[in-house]
């Protein structure tokens, strides 16, 4: 098992920091695709949201 630590950091708090155990043949996007999930989840946490919405020309 390999350990990988993540981290969040709004500027405005302590950073949030968690580590995440992998196989070793974890490949770096299965480590990215994780911390995507990881980032917006903690995101969601902070109460920052954001969205988006097509426009009309």
């Amino acid at each position: 098992m390999k350990k990988v630590k993540f981290e969040f950091n709004d500027s405005c708090q302590i950073p949030v920091t968690e580590v995440f155990e992998f196989e070793d043949e974890a490949t770096e996007a299965e480590i990215e695709k994780e911390f995507r999930e990881w980032f917006f989840n903690e995101l969601d946490i902070a109460g920052i949201g954001g969205n988006f919405e097509e426009m009309e020309e």
